[in-house]
């Protein structure tokens, strides 16, 4: 059995490091507002890693008999909201060139996913997109900013 919690936290020593992960959740308030744990404490560029999964519209999940969101604003809410995640995982991931986010989602979406990308690297000029040497899927969705290459 593995403890995921003790996978990602750095031990006492480290600077700015006082809390265990499990500490600093369990003390973590739940938002009227949005329902996510309001985590005040992980000091920022404290991890290495990251992998986002947030929240999406599911359009990629199959088999799905319905769809809910039948406006294109719909929609793109879905994408507005996960930049809230994004930011948030860019501000706790190094920024010495050393820190991955991964970023994903299971939906077929490109406000979701390209745009979102591309949103990304145009904010926060501390992101590129890196080649992990794994050739699989297809290229994304043309038209949503990315390039060819990207």
């Amino acid at each position: 059995h593995i403890d995921a919690t003790k996978c990602v936290a750095r031990d006492s020593t480290t600077v700015g490091c006082t809390q265990s992960v499990k500490e600093i959740l369990s003390s973590a308030r739940r938002s009227e507002k949005d329902g996510l744990l309001e985590v005040k404490s992980f000091p920022p560029e404290s991890f290495d890693k990251i992998l986002l999964d947030p929240p999406c519209s599911a359009l990629g999940l199959r088999p799905k008999l319905t769809v809910p969101q039948t406006k294109e604003r719909d929609l793109a809410s879905h994408a507005d909201y996960q930049k809230r995640f994004i930011r948030a995982a860019v501000d706790l991931l190094r920024s010495d060139g050393q820190g991955i986010l991964t970023y994903s989602t299971c939906s077929i979406n490109a406000m979701e996913n390209e745009a979102n990308v591309k949103w990304t690297l145009e904010t926060f000029s501390c992101m590129e997109l890196i080649d992990i040497g794994i050739e699989c899927g297809h290229p994304g969705l043309a038209g949503y900013g990315l390039t060819t290459s990207e």
